[in-house]
């Protein structure tokens, strides 16, 4: 046990910090490329605080120095998320299942862009309309959502005559 506790305090940071990267790329890969989070948000929000602080105890319990134990900690939680979100942002930019359809560069990767255009005037129909009048029928417009649109569409669902 003594051995274990020696080799864990001796362990070079940047080896901490890519094991962080490693960690962050893996987790999600395997777990949140799947499904739907946002309703774990607090969850997830705890998960942030009472891991790194684990880490830490764990370090100090180990025989490390508080100082040390923080600054690898936050090297490694840093590195996790990097790699985290550097993964997300590489597979929703090339490998994501809506990456063809056309639609404004940062839908790729957040709906906030959409947010704010639309927040602007509070017209999200007219601001819709450009957007299919610039890319088409089908406009991706977030990460996970996509708009069919336009003119062609329109007279089937209006009621009037033809």
């Amino acid at each position: 046990m003594a051995d274990i506790r020696a080799s864990l305090v001796k362990m070079d940071p940047v080896v901490f910090s890519a094991c962080g990267f490693i960690l962050g790329i893996v987790s999600h890969l395997a777990y949140f490329i799947h499904g739907e989070h946002h309703m774990l948000a607090y969850q997830y929000f705890l998960a942030s605080i009472m891991l790194p602080t684990a880490m830490a105890t764990g370090l100090v319990f180990c025989g490390s120095n508080v100082i040390e134990a923080i600054k690898t900690v936050l090297e490694a939680t840093t590195s996790y998320a990097l790699g985290l979100f550097l993964s997300i942002l590489i597979y929703r930019g090339l490998f994501h299942r809506l990456r063809s359809f056309p639609g404004p560069p940062l839908a790729k990767f957040t709906k906030l862009w959409h947010v704010w255009i639309a927040s602007k005037n509070l017209r999200n129909f007219e601001e819709m309309d450009n957007l299919h009048a610039k890319y088409g029928t089908f406009v991706r417009i977030g990460k996970a959502y996509s708009s069919i649109g336009g003119p062609s569409l329109t007279r089937g669902t209006d009621n009037r005559p033809k």
